[in-house]
């Protein structure tokens, strides 16, 4: 595609040329011809400087995106060139892998070997997995253009993204360790020790030992899936292998929060905050209830007296629950509401009793409390720094060519070793009954 620059050149040449014949005064049909020829692809010229500019613009933002990774910017662009069609392609045919693709594949399976991490794909390390999927995005096959079709020239500007759960871990201050491999436990005391006043200068003192507790990070699978059609792939550009990867781990990173904030436990999922056992509880009624400033209260009570660092305290809910509690007065007459908004009353807007308030659709909103079935929505508060993530290693992508080879795709699938542990779950605490109806 030629740049803006070479074709506002051209459409300056054709302008000179539509003026020439324009002072003629008594023009032959073949100028006159000529001239409108002349008018139309100007016209043309217009709409292609147009585009040339929108997508200067688009990889400008790209490339001052790139200036934050934790890589480089010359070796964050050379990673970028990595394709994982070409690397699909090469591991299909059995020759194995040449050029960029090989040489970061066996950069990364150095990091996998320290790590004894077993791999049953292609591994790639979490620094290199970042680079090559950064700021893209992708869809499926050929045949139907909202899955995969869009992406085969005509020339495509720009992309959109599916709609994700707000992501708030980081925000919140959850703790992410890295680089593990081995089954992990994070040791502490659950229990201190005892002090107090003796009974005079000599008066005996009462040891007690303090309750230690190990509280275990266990790797659990956590996968993203996809089949793409050698068509696609064959007949598209490199970047749509890096989009379909990026949102691969976009839904891959939402499913992690939503684990992290009310895994089960079960069938292979991480425990939860609110799964979690000894964290501080507060229920609205029997059958729930809407929210209410005295409640919200009583969990910033249990919370604080459980001795939480309320400088790290921050609320975490759902939009449901949030616009509730925008509405909802914290008591008769004020008309200050739950949720300060606009600086009213001196609050700080967005808060509950100065704590900041957090908001995404990943907190669950079909909650069950007595005949309250399936419409009960949590509000989350507590020192969040206690939330460990621990991730193993760091991605493992297995590409397959062969499983549906007789229906032309080809799978590739992203695994990555995650689990969530609490460090003092009494610094935490929720009520899980709040009814929005």
């Amino acid at each position: 595609m030629k740049t803006s620059k070479q074709l506002k050149e051209e459409r300056a040449e054709v302008s000179k040329q539509i003026d020439a014949l324009n002072a003629i005064e008594n023009r032959t049909e073949e100028q006159t011809t000529e001239l409108r020829n002349l008018i139309s692809k100007e016209e043309t010229l217009d709409n292609e400087v147009e585009a040339a500019l929108e997508v200067e613009k688009r990889n400008a933002k790209i490339a001052a995106a790139a200036a934050g990774s934790k890589v480089s910017e010359k070796e964050e662009k050379e990673i970028r060139k990595f394709s994982f069609s070409k690397m699909a392609v090469e591991i299909g045919t059995g020759k194995g892998l040449t050029g960029l693709e090989k040489e970061l594949v066996e950069e990364s399976r150095s990091e996998a070997q320290k790590l004894s991490l077993p791999v049953t794909g292609v591994y790639l390390s979490d620094k290199i997995f970042s680079a090559i999927t950064k700021e893209q995005r992708s869809t499926m096959i050929t045949s139907t253009t909202t899955l995969g079709g869009n992406l085969i020239p005509l020339e495509k500007i720009g992309w959109f993204d599916a709609l994700f759960a707000y992501s708030v871990l980081e925000k919140l201050g959850v703790i992410k360790l890295t680089g593990l491999s081995a089954n992990a436990d994070l040791p502490g005391f659950s229990v201190a020790v005892t002090s107090g006043w003796a009974n005079g200068e000599t008066g005996t003192q009462t040891p007690s030992n303090p309750t230690v507790v190990a509280r275990q990070l266990r790797p659990k699978l956590l996968y993203g899936a996809v089949d793409i059609s050698k068509q696609l792939l064959l007949q598209t550009n490199q970047s749509v292998d890096a989009m379909v990867m990026t949102d691969i781990m976009a839904s891959m990173a939402q499913t992690l929060q939503l684990g992290v904030i009310n895994g089960t436990g079960a069938t292979g999922q991480p425990t939860g905050i609110l799964g979690t056992s000894g964290i501080q509880s507060v229920a609205m009624g029997t059958n729930g209830g809407a929210i209410s400033y005295a409640k919200t209260m009583d969990l910033w009570s249990a919370v604080a007296q459980a001795n939480a660092n309320l400088d790290n305290c921050k609320w975490l809910t759902n939009p449901k629950v949030f616009a509730k509690a925008l509405q909802t007065p914290i008591d008769t007459g004020s008309g200050a509401m739950i949720v300060t908004y606009n600086g009213n009353f001196g609050g700080q807007e967005g808060t509950i009793a100065g704590y900041p308030v957090f908001k995404t659709s990943s907190v669950p909103s079909t909650l069950d409390k007595g005949s309250s079935t399936g419409v009960c929505s949590a509000l989350l508060f507590g020192d969040f720094s206690q939330v460990v993530v621990g991730q193993f290693g760091g991605v493992d992508v297995v590409v397959d060519p062969f499983t549906n080879a007789r229906t032309g795709t080809t799978s590739i699938t992203v695994n990555q070793y995650v689990d969530v542990t609490v460090k003092q779950p009494a610094a935490l605490g929720a009520i899980a009954d709040i009814t929005t109806g």
